[in-house]
């Protein structure tokens, strides 16, 4: 038999009606769910894909962020941001849905079942062991896509402050006048005495060559945190203000030291932890401790420039370029995440599983992210 165009033809046309026939069995014995997957991913997905999402916000749907068991200090951290999203307490079962975990306040939940394109948030800002313990933790095994906190290695960075070019309505702040009127001490805020970085004990041979008054439940003197307005104040009657962390932990910088940029009290910051500083503040806006010998030769430069008020004035000269606002950092990793989640390339770029969030939080025999503080000389 030969095979004219005309006997291909024929084949190739019955080659097609068998496909055929067998792809609509496939798809009828599968009740055409493959059809309504598709129907469902171009229909109901949160994430819009088309030019709309170019569009101001005004023209946005508000997309729903779930946060599991949310803690009373969340608020609405979308209030501000330019994309649309709102907060919703609880948990969802809906595809699609983004949900937030707060990882301190996972220490007696089990797992929960995670349905098909979910996004889910890990998100913390206090130091790993104010976590679950690791055999909780692992638990949580391959559920989680993005990281958001005050590590710099999280998928999306959320500080308590960013610093921003000073605009012209503002003043860099003198402190010439009152600088050889302060106290000849350091004020610390602390009421967690038994912690990990052991402060309270370094505040103590600190306290043997350079005064140290302490406010807390940690010392002598009180100040109700009801009226943290009017204790922040007593900053400026000091010298040099101590920032002390609870943990020693890889970025691990927390309020204490940035509130001192917050209101500009004039007084040097101290700042002790496990961090690279000059990462997150001006240079030669601070004193590092990790830089220092020991409590002594970090006192000897403490009263050396509590005599030199041209010297300390350096300490300022970052207030004649930069601001910090502490009302839009303390949304700024969330409006991040609303952005994300409103952009579905960005989605598929930087979407992830992490398969141990627990090594990921307290590290490896490898890779430390705390340690054990040495510096108690």
């Amino acid at each position: 038999m030969k095979w004219t165009t005309l006997n291909r033809f024929k084949v190739f046309t019955v080659l097609i009606i068998i496909g055929f026939g067998i792809g609509w069995m496939f798809y009828a014995a599968d009740g055409g769910t493959i059809l309504n997957r598709f129907k469902h991913k171009t229909t109901t997905t949160l994430f819009s894909s088309d030019s709309q999402q170019k569009n101001s916000s005004k023209q946005e749907e508000s997309i729903p962020v779930y946060f599991y068991k949310k803690q009373s200090d969340i608020g609405n951290p979308f209030s501000h941001c330019k994309h649309k999203c709102h907060v919703k307490d609880g948990f969802s079962k809906d595809r699609n849905a983004v949900i937030v975990f707060q990882g301190p306040g996972l220490f007696d939940e089990k797992p929960l079942r995670k349905y098909p394109g979910q996004l889910w948030v890990f998100f913390s800002m206090e130091s790993p062991s104010y976590h679950p313990p690791s055999k909780k933790l692992k638990m949580w095994k391959n559920v989680f896509n993005w990281t958001l906190g005050y590590r710099r290695d999280t998928d999306i960075l959320h500080t308590y402050g960013r610093f921003h070019l000073l605009p012209e309505t503002k003043k860099p702040i003198n402190i010439s006048s009152t600088w050889n009127s302060r106290y000849n001490k350091s004020i610390i805020f602390v009421s967690h005495c038994g912690v990990a970085s052991k402060r309270l004990s370094y505040m103590k041979k600190l306290n043997s060559f350079y005064g140290v008054d302490i406010y807390g439940g940690c010392g002598n003197l009180k100040c109700p945190k009801s009226k943290w307005g009017s204790c922040h104040d007593k900053i400026r009657n000091y010298k040099f203000y101590l920032a002390f962390e609870n943990s020693f932990c890889k970025d691990y910088v927390t309020e204490k030291m940035f509130k001192i940029y917050w209101r500009n009290s004039n007084a040097i910051p101290v700042g002790r932890g496990r961090t690279q500083y000059e990462l997150f503040f001006p240079p030669k806006s601070y004193l590092d401790t990790s830089k220092y010998h020991s409590t002594k030769e970090l006192a000897e430069d403490m009263w050396r420039l509590s005599k030199n008020e041209t010297e300390a004035a350096t300490y300022f000269k970052w207030t004649r370029s930069y601001f910090v606002d502490r009302d839009s950092n303390a949304r700024v990793g969330f409006c991040e995440l609303c952005r994300r989640i409103h952009d579905l390339v960005l989605m598929k770029k930087h979407t992830r599983l992490y398969r141990d969030i627990d090594t990921w939080l307290r590290g490896s025999e490898r890779t430390q992210i705390c340690k054990t503080p040495t510096d108690l000389v």
